[in-house]
């Protein structure tokens, strides 16, 4: 056989389209050649790095029967012989396995393996496991209870799942699972059409080859979102209803209703301050801390009843507290972040967005939200800042206003809204800033206005997230809010307006407001 005939039977296998004679012919290439497997392997690791380097885009997506072996950047190019053994020993599996849509069992047997582990973190953690997960590990009908980490499944089938913990995953056939709880992110290719994932309350998901994320929460209600393709959702209420590329549904006591859901990991942090353990507030956080810290500690203040409304607009989850801070003055009451956000945005903008309730309005205090910078830095470090209320800050048009900052290292950029809080009750506030496009989207509930913002590209900070103060040049803390904050997240990129967690009307954009630089040569200016 010639080099192009071999290149065009392994282009086959890898998009899925190969006959059966094609199949058997590289089967026998395969067992015989050694350079034909060599040269096999290198194309699944080609395939593997276009996949991972797709992963985050919806418009394209490349399909292939093979898993992604994409833990992270760092494994082809550090542990290429390792890789090149998983990559045989799964082209092995893949290749001389039958396909499981024609594998049949012998009476009163049932096929053993289903799937195989194709990627896991080294920071996976998993509840009754019969035995230690391991990469390149063969499963077969079960549950997987992931408490840390990520993992990704791939069928025999052709399909691959992504699991994120907190997951409970049941492999429960040769092309199927059911999701308990958790989030999932499956690539189905087309000769694996039909994959399909159960949910609790009779949801089924058909996918008809394509790619979706789905998301079980803790009240059992199901969040779909299909990326590519096209996907079938039936309910015992429902007999059947399809959700095509850049749809989303949310299935609700067995009713599919239509919803904004944007991808989940674009959200560096989501901040629902619902409980309190010790000193660390529930967060889900997408970075994970290197030397295992808890996500974020609760420097004073504290988790009360009092929060805008029982039920999250977008999500439906159930809202029962808020974080209450310096609402008795004495030590700066915040929140802080150990993971680095700002090193996570790039080019790619920022969106934050949260329920807050100022409990002295229209002062000359600035009131933070949120920052991102080092402590001790200048704001011209600054990733990013949203002010619920400007104060006194240096050409603010009034102290009610909100505003945001950002730096590039050399000089602090501030911009105003002419949105402002001004009395004492719960509103929801947002602001969007695209670097590459120089604009920058403030909303209050329902209200909402376009600013024009500087191109230029965000300081990458080293620091910390603080939620409720703004530190100065000194390390200490110089402005403080006085207040309360609920259901704080920050995502990566401007969102629409549909996936914020409220639905504010489109109320007309205001005119542009003023852009000011402050070069901070003397220190902040609070």
């Amino acid at each position: 056989m010639s080099h192009d005939q071999l290149l065009e039977l392994i282009g086959c296998m890898c998009d899925g389209t190969a006959t059966a004679a094609q199949r058997d012919a590289l089967d026998r290439l395969l067992a015989d050649d050694p350079e034909a497997r060599f040269l096999y392997i290198e194309h699944l690791d080609l395939h593997a790095r276009l996949q991972w380097r797709q992963r985050g885009r919806a418009q394209t997506i490349i399909e292939q029967p093979t898993p992604t072996l994409r833990s992270s950047r760092s494994v082809w190019s550090s542990a290429l012989a390792a890789a090149a053994v998983i990559a045989l020993a799964m082209t092995a599996w893949f290749v001389f396995t039958p396909d499981a849509s024609t594998q049949s069992a012998a009476p009163g047997r049932q096929v053993s393996h289903v799937a195989m582990i194709s990627e896991i973190s080294s920071d996976a953690v998993f509840a009754d496991a019969p035995e230690p997960m391991r990469q390149a590990l063969e499963l077969t009908s079960g549950v997987v209870k992931m408490t840390a980490g990520r993992m990704q499944l791939m069928y025999h089938s052709g399909a691959v799942v992504d699991l994120t913990a907190p997951c409970e995953f049941e492999i429960t056939g040769t092309n199927q699972g059911f999701l308990h709880r958790g989030s999932l992110d499956a690539l189905v290719p087309a000769r694996a059409a039909g994959f399909t994932v159960h949910t609790p309350g009779g949801v089924r998901v058909v996918d008809l080859g394509t790619r979706f994320t789905l998301v079980v929460g803790d009240d059992q209600a199901s969040l779909l979102r299909v990326i590519t393709g096209l996907v079938q959702v039936t309910t015992d209420q429902v007999s059947s209803q399809q959700v095509a590329a850049g749809q989303a549904v949310a299935v609700r006591s067995g009713q599919v209703t239509a919803v904004a859901f944007h991808d989940p990991r674009d959200t560096l942090a989501y901040l629902r301050f619902e409980q309190l353990d010790q000193n660390a507030v529930d967060a889900r956080l997408l970075t994970n801390d290197a030397e295992g810290h808890p996500p974020a500690h609760l420097r004073g203040g504290e988790i009360v009843s009092d929060c805008f409304d029982p039920i999250v607009p977008l999500t439906g989850l159930d809202n029962r507290a808020s974080l209450a801070l310096n609402r008795n003055g004495g030590r700066v009451e915040h929140v802080e972040l150990v993971d680095t956000l700002g090193a996570a945005l790039g080019d790619d903008g920022v969106t934050i967005e949260a329920w807050v309730r100022l409990d002295e309005p229209g002062t000359s205090k600035r009131q933070p939200l949120v920052q991102c910078k080092r402590i001790g830095d200048s704001d011209q470090q600054m990733a990013f800042q949203l002010m619920a209320q400007a104060g006194a800050t240096q050409r603010s048009p009034r102290p009610d206003v909100m505003a945001f900052c950002v730096g590039d290292g050399e000089t602090a950029y501030f911009i105003f809204s002419k949105l402002g809080i001004t009395d004492t009750d719960w509103h929801h506030i947002s602001a969007a800033y695209d670097p590459q496009a120089g604009t920058l989207r403030f909303t209050l509930d329902d209200q909402v206005e376009h600013v024009a913002a500087p191109r230029i590209r965000p300081h990458v900070s080293r620091g910390p997230v603080v939620i409720g103060a703004h530190s100065s040049i000194t390390g200490k803390f110089d402005a403080v809010l006085n207040g309360g904050v609920d259901e704080l997240r920050i995502s990566r990129g401007v969102l629409p307006m549909d996936a914020l967690l409220t639905a504010p009307n489109r109320s007309a954009p205001h005119q542009t407001t003023s852009l000011s630089n402050h070069d901070e040569s003397e220190g902040d200016t609070p």
